[in-house]
């Protein structure tokens, strides 16, 4: 046997992230305020750069915060006045870095926390997030989504037992179905006036407790929604905070009046022209994908849903043809302004249980409880997934198993 060396050529093809477009993605990621340091920035080194704006956007936001402003840091120093266990404390503030920026509890950390430390049961973990949504302020605080922060909001306030439980009726025995629909339903058992009050409370609550803290004074929207009084919706990205930022033409005139450009002279007019476009088509991204956001969470922003509908980064990239990377950047600290509230672009984005249908993590809570509540039998996690599979679910048993324990529901032993 006789070994050979062989040369062989293959074609492929691989996308090469340039240094220009790396730059690219990562102004897709900035903030407000972290754009507006940057444009700062690159017209302090960029000759070649003209800012039209004469007012100092940047020296309008105060970041002077006193020290307990943090959401964070007021949950910390409320927590040894709720617990006198160790323990307890010690759970309390491990849920406390289990909150997103809206105060919500995240429910992949959530289930990420539950595997990490074995002193944990569904129990007493549900139980102690119940003691902290009770106790914590600003109420709303250790939502697990938008009908729980809702409740707990209007549950802080008070009210009569009657309007209460009609808003707990309203909130969570109806699925998805859209507000109106229900409103409609319930028209039978509860008077017109309570009716009136119960929507009026609802629409009190603020949406984003977490974010809507006293440190978002500081924060400035992206893009604003007018609702009219016809129930449509105007959709406008803000550019007063937007410096003008325009290439310096009388001054490349300068330039080549003098002598011929150098190398270095070349490089920043390059950037200056890169920087500019890039800011431009930064910002038109952001317009289009808040905008269809919008459009589609359209009855979610009029009042006609409680929460929003099932969402994704793919989704929103199909529909616009561009990358779900691109979306998950855009969507990164930007906010809207609705009826005169800052909302999180993610607080419009909510994940499908299933593949097969569109449907929220509670709404598939709501479904799950339905099927327990229909049989006269104590139905295994097993079986509940067979009867929702049945119905084109496509889910998989650890699902059921998961957000029934996520929802404080027994399994089938204890529910005897």
């Amino acid at each position: 046997m006789s070994l050979k060396l062989v040369a062989k050529k293959t074609l492929s093809q691989r996308i090469a992230l340039t240094p220009s477009l790396k730059k690219s993605i990562d102004l897709l990621q900035l903030s407000k305020f972290e754009l507006l340091e940057r444009i700062s920035d690159a017209c302090q080194e960029n000759p070649f750069l003209n800012n039209l704006q004469k007012d100092n956007v940047i020296a309008d936001f105060s970041f002077d915060i006193p020290e307990n402003a943090s959401l964070q840091e007021s949950i910390l120093k409320q927590i040894p006045d709720i617990f006198g266990n160790s323990l307890e404390q010690d759970i309390a503030k491990n849920l406390t870095y289990c909150l997103d920026e809206n105060g919500f509890l995240e429910l992949d950390s959530l289930e990420g926390l539950k595997k990490a430390d074995s002193r944990l049961n569904v129990a007493n973990l549900n139980e102690l997030i119940d003691t902290l949504q009770e106790n914590i302020d600003p109420a709303g605080i250790f939502a697990r989504n938008n009908r729980e922060n809702i409740y707990l909001q209007c549950q802080r306030r008070k009210l009569k037992k009657e309007l209460l439980k009609l808003i707990e009726h309203l909130l969570f025995d109806f699925g998805g179905l859209d507000f109106e629909s229900i409103l409609n339903s319930v028209k039978n058992n509860f008077s017109g006036n309570l009716i009136d009050e119960a929507t009026l409370e609802i629409s009190k609550c603020d949406l984003s407790p977490g974010l809507n803290f006293q440190t978002t004074r500081e924060i400035r929207p992206d893009l604003n929604i007018k609702v009219s009084n016809a129930g449509e919706i105007d959709i406008a990205f803000i550019k007063e905070d937007m410096p003008d930022i325009v290439f310096d033409d009388d001054l490349l005139t300068d330039f080549k009046g003098a002598d011929s450009l150098n190398e270095k002279t070349k490089i920043l007019i390059d950037q200056a022209k890169w920087f500019i476009s890039a800011i431009e088509n930064r910002n038109k991204t952001l317009e289009k994908v808040g905008i269809y956001i919008c459009l589609f969470q359209r009855d979610f922003i009029l009042g006609n849903r409680i929460e929003p509908s099932p969402l994704s980064n793919k989704d929103i990239a199909k529909e616009l043809n561009i990358s779900p990377s691109t979306v998950s950047r855009i969507i990164r600290e930007k906010f809207i302004l609705v009826n005169g509230k800052n909302l999180s672009l993610k607080n419009f984005l909510i994940p499908s249980v299933s593949k097969t249908k569109k449907l929220s993590p509670n709404d598939f809570i709501q479904e799950i409880s339905k099927v327990i509540a229909s049989s006269r039998v104590q139905l295994s996690d097993q079986k509940i997934t067979n009867l929702l599979n049945i119905r084109g679910f496509n889910i998989a048993r650890r699902t059921v198993a998961k957000y029934r324990n996520l929802s404080g529901l027994k399994n089938s032993r204890k529910r005897k």
